[in-house]
């Protein structure tokens, strides 16, 4: 269920001395329903740690699950790897609910009447509360607690002042979202996603970030990290990121991704150091450790860039496929237009083919001849473009960031994309002398032909080359801007999947759902699951879910309705699927399969 449904698809393995982790427990407010990845109260955190411990890079895993309830987030984190300085669990009001999500149970009274010490399950929260102390005492783990509200009614401020009494009694650290909002002045209609959506904004989970960054490092979390040079933190975050790469098995992207944003991190402190006249010797450091993660990153999503380039001509309606076989159509036709010319019956042969119909069809407006050569519009460009594939395979990264997998396949990648090249090179060459050889024997048998029979000829020739060219150069374009961009360091850490439909037409009122599964095919991960909630009504609507960076795959879309047992059917208006301000493919619903129970899959997708 995690690697579904979590924001990651790892998790750490091992404790690193270079590295300071906290945990980030709870619910859907944790897992961060409705923001991007990097809008998260773990990422902002980890933000703002980076910027205020010296010497120590900082991670915040963020374990948040949608749906869980106490037990489901405390029993869960029990079962990893205990590799953390502190815990922060973020509740809501519905999670001490037993069995919500396990077994879809609905309770009729008021959420809290389930917090209350004397119901059977404020007993099981109390006992909850206990195991935690237990657990943060025998591993000396702080541990912090955020309820996640904005409403001020008496059932919020019941089981928050219930909460904040369990964490008072265990030493634990307690935060209540709605004094950070109040203390900012922020509006209500600025805490959530939309207005169907009461899931914490981007600005909401940020407010209450730096709230609890400045709430524990007035408790102490922090003092025994504050010590040491901040020069010695680059060296710091590339051994962890080494760390997590070859011990922990993070996807490359993942921990490069981070130690680029801790270095960020890190450099502005170092700045804010530098502006009171403090040299602390960091970006002589920085620089370096930063040239090699940055050239790392970049070669990991070029080599998966090129990956799923390779991967979309193996369907057959790719592009280079029906290219070739088109050319090797148009290389037929000349092939037998200049046979016939040179059999020395052209004239009577076009004159019989001409009565019996046959050349239907074939009415292009012809050109003077002779026809400009398809090796000046199509095969130089080929031929650069085969150059600059092959000049890809030339590239290093540091030492500490090998990856000799992904090295053997971008090579077997850029292998088949070159011989695909080869094979259009070879092509165009042919249709390119066949055409020359049709051009040259018209000319010869001109004297022989009236002006309507060579018109009738040089429009045939006319035609093969201007569908060859049509067949040939949108794919070189394409490819040539894949090749213009593959060497930009323009990249993003996931992938975002837009979905725009008219709700009215399938949905009753109310707040719904629609989730999104994305199957990957490159770079190479396990499925991820992500969903948006919407508010029903006739107006197209327009809801955006976020997965980790993805280049090939598959999506897939389903909805759900929160009234009646029967899952309603949509139309989507438009799909477009995108990474940061990166290629961006648009799906139209025809493009679409209907699968029973109202799921649409997509075909396979390419963001090259």
């Amino acid at each position: 269920m995690r690697v579904m449904y979590g924001r990651r698809d790892w998790l750490p393995a091992t404790k690193t001395d270079t590295l300071v982790r906290f945990a980030f427990l709870g619910d859907s407010n944790a897992y961060g329903a409705g923001v991007a990845p990097d809008q998260t109260l773990a990422a902002n955190v980890e933000r703002q740690l980076n910027e205020l411990l010296p010497a120590w890079p900082v991670e915040c895993v963020n374990f948040g699950i949608s749906g869980y309830n106490i037990w489901n987030s405390w029993t869960a984190f029990l079962q990893v790897p205990q590799v953390y300085a502190g815990i922060i669990l973020t509740l809501c009001d519905n999670d001490a609910d037993f069995f919500c999500r396990s077994y879809r149970c609905s309770f009729s009274q008021p959420y809290e009447t389930r917090w209350n010490p004397d119901h059977p399950f404020g007993k099981a929260v109390v006992r909850c509360f206990d195991q935690i102390a237990t657990f943060s005492h025998d591993l000396s783990i702080p541990v912090a607690v955020v309820f996640s509200s904005s409403f001020d009614s008496r059932g919020q401020k019941f089981i928050c002042d219930i909460i904040q009494g369990l964490c008072l009694e265990r030493n634990f650290c307690f935060l209540h979202t709605l004094s950070v909002y109040r203390e900012r002045n922020m509006q209500r209609e600025d805490l959530h996603v939309s207005s169907a959506d009461m899931h914490p904004s981007a600005a909401a989970h940020n407010a209450v970030g730096r709230h609890l960054v400045r709430e524990l490092r007035k408790s102490g979390w922090f003092d025994r990290f504050m010590a040491g040079s901040l020069s010695d933190a680059p060296g710091r975050i590339s051994d962890a990121a080494r760390i997590m790469i070859e011990n922990d098995h993070y996807p490359a992207d993942a921990a490069l991704c981070w130690a680029s944003n801790a270095l960020s991190g890190k450099s502005t402190l170092a700045n804010r150091t530098q502006a009171l006249g403090k040299d602390t010797g960091y970006f002589a450091a920085a620089d370096e450790v930063g040239a090699g993660i940055d050239a790392a990153l970049h070669r990991w999503h070029k080599a998966n860039r090129i990956r799923a380039l390779a991967a979309s001509t193996r369907i057959y309606w790719g592009d280079i496929a029906p290219s070739l076989f088109c050319g090797a159509e148009e290389r037929m036709k000349l092939e037998e237009i200049a046979y016939a010319i040179e059999c020395g019956s052209g004239k009577f042969i076009l004159s019989h083919s001409l009565k019996d119909g046959a050349m239907v069809g074939e009415s292009e407006p012809p050109q003077p001849l002779p026809l400009a050569g398809i090796e000046e519009i199509c095969l130089a460009k080929l031929q650069s473009l085969r150059s600059g594939f092959e000049n890809l395979a030339e590239f290093t990264s540091p030492s500490a960031f090998e990856f000799s997998l992904l090295d053997k396949t971008f090579q077997s990648d850029l292998n088949r994309i070159a011989f695909l090249l080869d094979r259009s090179i070879v092509e165009c060459k042919a249709i390119h002398q066949a055409l020359r050889r049709a051009e040259s024997a018209l000319l010869e048998l001109r004297p022989e032909l009236t002006d309507e029979e060579f018109a009738c000829y040089s429009s045939l020739l006319t035609g093969v080359f201007r569908r060859t060219t049509s067949y040939f150069l949108p794919y070189i374009t394409s490819w040539q801007n894949v090749l213009n961009d593959i060497g930009k360091r323009q990249y993003s850490s996931f992938t975002t999947v837009e979905i725009t439909f008219d709700s009215g037409k399938a949905f009753s009122s109310g707040c719904q759902l629609i989730s999104a599964v994305l199957e990957y095919e490159v770079p190479s991960r396990l499925q991820f699951f992500d969903a948006a909630t919407f508010h029903a009504n006739e107006k197209s609507i327009t809801v955006k879910t976020h997965f980790p960076t993805f280049y090939a795959g598959r999506v897939h879309l389903r909805p759900f309705s929160s009234v009646g047992t029967t899952q309603p059917e949509f139309l989507p208006i438009n799909i477009s699927i995108y990474n940061g301000h990166g290629p961006c493919v648009r799906l139209a619903p025809h493009q679409f399969l209907s699968l029973k129970g109202g799921s649409l899959v997509s075909p396979p997708i390419f963001l090259y």
